[in-house]
């Protein structure tokens, strides 16, 4: 069952954002997204700070995911930690 999974924090920034994901891939946008990943929406959050919305086909490929690439790349860059909120997905629709 796909899930939403919702990054946040007060302590994140575009700049920190674009360091993790060129860390990740190596470029600022990755030639395809992760195994298991349907879509990613990177985007300052209104009350400041940075959050990113992304839809996994699972809660066990997120967190492979978050464990093995997205933390170490997040501490290698000294990126503080996030909150996360994973939540099942009703109806998810792409183009």
């Amino acid at each position: 069952m796909p899930v939403v999974i919702w990054n946040s924090s007060p302590d994140w920034n575009a700049d920190l954002y674009e360091q993790t994901a060129t860390k990740l891939w190596g470029s600022l946008v990755p030639d395809e997204l992760p195994e298991g990943a349907i879509a990613h929406i990177a985007m300052p959050r209104p009350e400041g700070g940075w959050q990113v919305l992304d839809v996994w086909e699972t809660e066990q490929a997120y967190q492979a995911f978050l464990q093995t690439k997205l933390i170490p790349a997040a501490t290698a860059v000294n990126a503080p930690p996030f909150d996360s909120t994973i939540i099942q997905a009703h109806t998810v629709l792409t183009r």
